[in-house]
């Protein structure tokens, strides 16, 4: 069965953060940022890509996942507020940004989706994770790292 991990560095070392993938024998490595920049280093996506790779995994960017600049700015500290309206308006309208991970799926058992809040319930990758959860097409189970 597919186990979709779900993972955010904030508070990480990049070796700390790749040792807790590592650890969970990751398949492939979704970076669901719209922005795949950090002022942490090893965390830009050129870098997290060459050391995923490194580890033998695969790497895939989907920014059609992330939620824009301008609408992190639109909601300012409201993040309850925010994630509402990812899980109604953005991820709803990314049917090829979903057909493509469900894709990546068929031929992978663990995948990770990154992104930088630590608590995943402050993040908009658990609204992808509940969103997936309503396609009776795919079966997985999900574990917040």
């Amino acid at each position: 069965m597919l186990t979709l991990f779900t993972i955010g560095y904030e508070g990480l070392t990049i070796d700390g953060f790749l040792s807790k993938i590592r650890s969970s024998e990751i398949e492939l490595f979704v970076d669901v940022r719209n922005n795949p920049h950090s002022r942490k280093r090893g965390f830009s996506k050129k870098a997290l890509q060459q050391a995923i790779e490194n580890l033998g995994m695969s790497y895939a960017h989907i920014p059609e996942l992330g939620i824009p600049s301008s609408v992190r700015k639109e909601f300012g500290d409201n993040i309850p507020q925010l994630l509402q309206h990812y899980a109604t308006h953005i991820i709803p309208q990314q049917d090829e940004a979903v057909n493509q991970l469900k894709e990546l799926f068929s031929t992978r058992s663990k995948v990770v989706f990154v992104c930088f809040e630590k608590d995943y319930r402050s993040c908009h990758r658990h609204k992808i994770t509940d969103f997936l959860a309503k396609d009776t097409s795919i079966q997985f189970r999900v574990s917040h790292l």
